[in-house]
């Protein structure tokens, strides 16, 4: 045998080793419990899903689920804990977390590198509301409104650099209309004043927006996902009557991992998560936050997250929105 031939078979021996450890470790992945960050305070949806999840997908792994919240840091502090976690940390994200990514010069993890998608657990719509007495009832009205108003409408949302927030620069690029941002601590307050017409415009989650319109309290308009959205299916979309036919904005919920947990691990775990949320139980807890599910295998799901990253990416730019203003 040949020097080459010999060094060949070596490399193709440590290749396969190199594979059948990987893959035996996949195999016995998790040996231990698996740690969920929820960069949010219990009691919203982002920790309602996983503590729904928790107990079903101990028993498909074999494992404890152990759920911590990490809030604060505008989810910087959560995210980057996921990032640099073991190869038995994964963790909850959201679209404020790449909206974030999007408007800051530096971060302490890359969004592109340090984060791994398995599944997205479901999305949802924000809905473009505004004041009952504001003499508008479809979006082109308050176009035409706002356009007649440069500068005295007020928008309102749950802070800087959020979903909310995009949407609102999205509406202001697309239609060229003059509205002032409000940021608020929190979707309560910024309700609070739009039922009070301190603010007269806001977008908000189908979740959080739905107790004031079926109560009256404020007038929807329109939601912000690219269709017809299957819990207001008589709302029409931005996309259908702003005349900004790519008027896109959806809220989701996801499951990332750090780069510590091996690709065959990620698809174990996707496959355990998307059998559960295949069943009526889940689809019975979608309903009560809106929430539409799409099986998503962890390729699937980075590719979503990239885009809704480029997506917000673009915006930002165009709208000029740094952190922290």
């Amino acid at each position: 045998m040949t020097l080459r031939a010999r060094v060949l078979m070596l490399a193709m021996s440590v290749a396969f080793a190199a594979g059948a450890t990987l893959s035996a470790h996949a195999q016995s992945w998790p040996n231990r419990p698996l740690r969920i960050i929820v960069g949010f305070p219990p009691g919203g949806v982002a920790d309602a899903i996983p503590r729904k999840l928790q107990q079903t997908l101990a028993d498909a792994l074999k494992t404890s689920i152990v759920i911590e919240n990490k809030p604060g840091g505008a989810g910087l502090i959560a995210m980057d804990a996921i990032a640099k976690g073991d190869d038995h940390t994964a963790g909850i994200m959201t679209l404020q977390n790449l909206t974030v990514a999007a408007v800051r010069d530096t971060m302490p993890y890359d969004p592109r590198k340090d984060l791994q998608g398995v599944v997205v657990f479901g999305k949802t719509a924000s809905v473009l509301v505004v004041f009952n007495e504001l003499p508008v009832k479809t979006v082109p009205e308050f176009i035409a409104y706002a356009k007649a108003n440069p500068g005295k409408l007020m928008a309102a949302s749950s802070g800087n650099a959020t979903g909310q927030h995009f949407a609102i620069e999205s509406l202001k690029l697309g239609a060229n209309v003059d509205v002032t941002h409000v940021p608020y601590r929190g979707v309560a307050p910024a309700f609070t004043d739009l039922i009070s017409g301190r603010v007269q415009v806001m977008f908000g989650t189908y979740g959080s927006t739905k107790q004031h319109w079926e109560s009256g309290k404020v007038r929807p308009l329109a939601v912000s996902t690219p269709k017809r959205f299957s819990y207001m299916p008589e709302l029409p979309t931005m996309a259908e009557v702003s005349g900004i036919p790519d008027f896109s904005l959806v809220e989701w919920y996801a499951l990332v991992v750090p780069p510590a947990v091996p690709a065959e691990a990620r698809e174990k775990l996707s496959k355990a998560l998307n059998d559960i949320m295949s069943t009526p139980d889940y689809t019975d807890f979608n309903k009560r936050f809106g929430l539409e599910y799409e099986p998503l295998n962890p390729a699937q799901t980075q590719a979503f997250l990239m885009d809704e990253l480029d997506r917000a990416s673009v915006i930002a730019k165009k709208a000029g929105i740094k952190f922290g203003e």
